[in-house]
């Protein structure tokens, strides 16, 4: 017997149909006895879904990281149609350093082993522009326990990255130019730039 899922889905409802074929006769013939059951999404499982595609910049990946689909607030924040991205790699959005390193090919073994990953990360736009998200990377399981996608959320954090950027970049500027200490409340020193 094989085992298989396959998912329907219009506007108004997505069904998941789990099942198994096997052979249905012993004589050779190649008739299939197909058995299985159907599981539709509620109304308020696709509302939470609806809500989280409206907010977020969705895009989802099969565990190799080639891209299945992205939703339009992805598409925006990175200037892609979605035809552009269909098939194509996840690497196409990094920087070549990051694609080249260790860390980046462990990155989708984890993934693939079920592990998700969270955190803040420099991509690049179809224009090649640097765009900061806060990104979560989530494992999704098909009903027999194995990866069968990844799926990420984010948001745009590059403005709050510049700021801070600009912030530290300030305070380095007066740091250098003028003679600054550190107290705690009972007045010790906490720490002094060289100028002091």
């Amino acid at each position: 017997p094989v085992q298989f899922h396959v998912h329907l889905a219009d506007e108004m409802a997505t069904v998941t149909f789990f099942g198994v074929a096997s052979q249905a006769d012993e004589d050779g013939t190649r008739s299939v006895l197909v058995d299985g059951r159907l599981v539709p999404f509620d109304s308020e499982t696709q509302s939470k879904l609806e809500a989280v595609e409206r907010m977020q910049a969705v895009i989802e990946f099969n565990p190799d990281g080639s891209i299945l689909r992205a939703n339009q607030n992805f598409l925006g924040l990175m200037g892609y149609d979605a035809e552009e991205l269909k098939g194509r790699h996840h690497r196409m959005f990094c920087p070549d350093a990051l694609v080249k390193s260790p860390e980046y090919k462990a990155m989708w073994e984890r993934l693939a082993k079920g592990e998700a990953i969270d955190g803040e990360f420099e991509r690049r736009n179809k224009a090649g522009q640097a765009v900061w998200i806060r990104a979560n990377y989530n494992p999704v399981f098909g009903p027999d326990g194995s990866v069968q996608r990844v799926a990420k959320f984010a948001m745009d954090v590059t403005r709050a990255k510049m700021e801070q950027a600009e912030s530290a970049a300030t305070m380095a500027a007066v740091g250098r130019s003028m003679a600054l200490i550190e107290f705690d409340l009972d007045g010790r020193v906490l720490a002094a730039n060289d100028s002091f």
